[in-house]
């Protein structure tokens, strides 16, 4: 497991904070999953949201795509919604 660092040598002072992102299941799109949402932000973003509808999760790519660019498919941006729709219900498997 990693740890928060803090170290000082003199006065150089260094901090080590480690990112956490959560484990997600292994399932078709993850590797997508992964791959896209994770270029602009946090895939943590995804776990702290509601349990949307698929419409929402739908407008919700689409709106990564048009409003903020996210070189997404149709193909992939569907694989994308499919596996957040799988990842967050309420009995979904993480390792």
């Amino acid at each position: 497991k990693h740890e928060h660092t803090f170290t000082q040598k003199g006065s150089v002072r260094e901090l080590n904070i480690w990112l956490e992102e959560p484990n997600f299941p292994e399932h078709e799109g993850r590797g997508e999953f992964l791959a896209y949402c994770s270029m602009c932000h946090s895939t943590k973003y995804v776990t702290m949201q509601p349990n949307f509808s698929r419409k929402v999760w739908e407008a919700e790519v689409s709106k990564m795509i048009v409003k903020y660019k996210a070189p997404i498919d149709s193909v992939t941006a569907k694989k994308i919604t499919d596996y957040i729709v799988m990842a967050k219900k309420p009995d979904a498997r993480y390792p």
